[in-house]
This record gives C-alpha cells, structure tokens and sequence, in this order.
C-alpha cells in the first residue's frame, strides 16, 4: 500500500513545486494597476497650460501610482501656485492593495520651489477634498518627463 501512495506523491510533488514558485510572479502581477489615457496641464498662479506627453509621462504616472505605499495627510484648502494638473479620462481604480480604496480621476503633482524641496502627490477625493499620498517612486522622475522645454532653465520647473 505504501508503494501506490509513493507514486501519487512522486506524480504531484513536481506541480506543487511549481505553484509554489510561480505564486510570488502572479501577486506581484495582481499589484499592478493599469491607468487609462489621461490630458496634463502645468498651472501657474491659476492659469492652465496644456502639456503633451513626450511619450513616459504615462508609463511614470502609472509606476508612481503602482508604487503609493501609504496615506501622507490632507492638504491645505490652498494649492500650491506651481503644480501639474493630470485630468483621467476615464475613473482609475488601483489594485486592492493600494492604500488609494477609491475611484479618482484627478491628480496633482506639486513642482518644489527649490532643488532642497520635494514634490507631492494630491490625489482628489470623492468627496472633492486633496488628499497627499506617499509613493515609493521619486516624483522628480515624473517632472523630469513631462518638463516643457521653455521651462527648463537648469531649476526645477
């Protein structure tokens, strides 16, 4: 009787085995969340300026947004008088893993005053509040990206 269920085990062992190695790729595949089309905008004391997307300006927001680890506060009423503006297209839903449990389709990436400063990520609420969120990702990489040419002067933005 031993023999048949040595046998069975020998017969199964080997997929158990790949299961149990191929499970780390599917949940960190589970982790990421795909964003949809979305329109930019850098805003100046008020005034709204279109920006194009050179081409990773949507492969970084995506990366950043896969890499928030965790809630960083409200912000004040008052934004901040540089920023970039990211308007969705469609509502973005990130992976049950993500601190962000809401839908939202509006983003801020605020642009530091000095190279000393960070950037933040506001992400608005569905209660129209901006709520900053940290990432894992530098958001200078993001600016970095989406910096339109006649605002490079050697500074940030």
């Amino acid at each position: 009787m031993q023999q048949p269920s040595r046998k069975i085990l020998l017969l199964i062992l080997p997929f158990l085995l790949i299961g149990i190695s191929l499970s780390p790729a599917f949940a960190a595949g589970a982790d990421q969340s795909k964003i949809g089309d979305f329109q930019m905008w850098y805003v100046h004391n008020g005034q709204k300026q279109p920006l194009k997307d050179g081409g990773g300006a949507r492969i970084e927001m995506q990366q950043l947004l896969n890499k928030v680890d965790h809630l960083a506060g409200l912000s004040s009423f008052q934004l901040p008088n540089k920023y970039i503006l990211i308007q969705f297209h469609h509502p973005v839903v990130l992976s049950v893993f993500s601190p962000i449990k809401h839908p939202f389709q509006t983003v801020i990436v605020t642009i530091p005053k000095d190279r000393s400063a960070l950037a933040h990520l506001l992400i608005r609420n569905s209660q129209g509040s901006w709520v900053e969120y940290h990432t894992k990702r530098s958001l200078s990489i993001f600016l970095q990206k989406i910096t339109p040419p006649s605002k490079k002067d050697g500074r940030v933005i």
